[in-house]
């Protein structure tokens, strides 16, 4: 029996509770009603997710099965938990890990709590937008001969935007090197399950068939679940099992999720993965619910490929279908503005809006109905642009490089322990803040890649590149009241 079956016929019976949680699955706040029905603890019957025996084993039994791997956990916290627990489940503390510059908060913090030196994949960036480019085998390589003592390597894959890393050629290079491969692939959740797609679909394969020994997916993103969950996969037979230990897997899990997990999100896994098995996989013959709607957006691909003022297909890349970016022709026109004209004039939410480009995330719970309707729009805005019914102040061409990396003095934990005071932002343009090691973060969101690391100097290409991005009025992420946290002179 399903978890949220178990739960409606614990609701249908006269057990009196008298434990946690306080609503008692009361209906006493209506609106609620429905959601505290399902919002229990570990009571007898329902297991435990720190120690899963039962229901909650099944389910992680499901969803190994479905993405073919050797065993999974379940997430309550995301894949910021699951990526921390992956990381320190294979580093231990002085350990350089590999890792592109852009990677996800998550796995700084990991690196950060582990006491690790990540060694840095340069980021590169599609042309014309802040779109970061997966890395290649080659600069995984490059690091690896560079340092030969980094024992793991993790790579994000797909990317925000949907593009694909070469991920069998990258798990290639990594084993020969002895060395573990962590696939991020939080935005993937959809890859590499039983029967997805046609074979033709970059979908088709996920990270652990191609070589990745552990992956993390949140089912959130692209799949109907709720937000916060998520799961960690170890591959099958992976060359690296040696390295790749259950036990260390579980300690982590247990460190960085509740010890009081949500068995509403417990339920809406469940259900998850009923429907995909049920819906998706089609008993393996690939002729699921994916391949409809990757046909549909296939063709409105094709109806707006004539379109001026936008280009939603990034070409030549291998790419997620069911992330359509809508990068702008016309230098005269932002993806930001794009953006607020699909909200404003259409009422279509994307999903967020880069320099150069907007993006536009579709599932397999979307029809034909709302992929017609951003194609509808796009042409009408077209039309807009093309007769001068619109007045356009955007500028396209700010691109910002923010691939610099400053040199580091010390690691980020080392730097966080350090005494540090705060210094106004708008220092960095009069040259005070130069040569001053940082004690924060500095993201520039989206996409969040880090201007600053804890531990690095701040020189005057990373002022520069603040400022411009400053005057584009781009969000930058990690001040305090409008500081930077720095290390204090001594």
């Amino acid at each position: 029996m399903a978890l949220i079956d178990e739960l409606i016929q614990l609701n249908n019976s006269d057990m009196l509770p008298l434990h946690m949680p306080g609503h008692k699955r009361s209906r006493l706040i209506e609106k609620m009603a429905d959601i505290y029905a399902l919002d229990i603890t570990e009571i007898d019957g329902f297991d435990d997710l720190h120690d899963p025996s039962g229901l909650l084993r099944q389910m992680s039994e499901q969803a190994a099965r479905i993405y073919g791997a050797e065993d999974a956990w379940i997430s309550v916290n995301g894949s910021t938990a699951a990526n921390e627990a992956a990381v320190l489940s294979v580093c231990h503390e002085g350990e350089k890990i590999v890792i592109p510059r852009a990677s996800h908060k998550s796995v700084y913090a990991a690196a950060e709590a582990g006491g690790l030196k990540p060694v840095y994949l340069r980021s590169r960036f599609l042309e014309g937008t802040s779109i970061v480019l997966p890395p290649s085998p080659q600069e995984v390589n490059e690091a690896l001969e560079d340092h030969p003592e980094a024992g793991t390597v993790l790579i994000t894959s797909p990317t925000y935007e949907g593009l694909i890393a070469d991920i069998r050629g990258i798990a290639e290079t990594v084993h020969s090197r002895g060395a573990v491969l962590i696939v991020d692939s939080a935005h993937g959740a959809h890859m590499g399950i039983c029967g997805t797609g046609s074979a033709e679909h970059v979908i088709r394969e996920g990270p652990l068939s191609q070589g990745a020994d552990i992956c993390v997916v949140s089912l959130h993103k692209m799949l109907p679940s709720p937000t916060q969950t998520a799961l960690l996969l170890t591959g099958r037979g992976t060359v690296m099992s040696q390295r790749i230990r259950p036990e260390r897997i579980s300690h982590y899990m247990d460190m960085f999720e509740s010890s009081s997990p949500s068995y509403v999100l417990l339920a809406g896994v469940g259900e998850c993965l009923d429907f995909v098995e049920r819906k998706c996989c089609s008993e393996g013959t690939g002729t699921g619910m994916f391949d409809s709607v990757i046909g549909m957006l296939d063709r409105m691909r094709r109806d707006c490929a004539d379109l001026e003022f936008t280009d939603i297909s990034p070409a030549g890349m291998r790419a997620d279908p069911f992330k359509v970016v809508i990068r702008p022709r016309k230098a005269y026109t932002t993806g930001q503005e794009i953006y607020d004209i699909l909200r404003r004039d259409y009422h279509i939410q994307c999903e967020m809006a880069g320099i150069g480009y907007a993006l536009a995330l579709f599932s397999v719970m979307d029809d034909e109905g709302s992929i017609d309707r951003l194609s509808q729009a796009l042409r009408d805005i077209d039309r807009r642009y093309a007769s001068g019914d619109h007045d356009s102040s955007g500028n396209n061409d700010f691109m910002p490089d923010i691939s610099h990396i400053p040199d580091r003095i010390t690691d980020p934990r080392t730097a966080y322990g350090m005494a540090s005071e705060l210094i106004p932002v708008s220092e960095l343009g009069s040259g005070t803040l130069e040569g001053m090691i940082s004690a924060s973060y500095l993201y520039l969101y989206p996409p969040g890649t880090p201007l600053l690391v804890p531990g690095e100097i701040i020189d005057r290409e990373t002022a520069d590149i603040f400022t411009k991005i400053k005057e584009e009025r781009l969000k930058v992420t990690g001040l305090v009241n409008g500081c930077i946290s720095v290390v204090k002179q001594i």
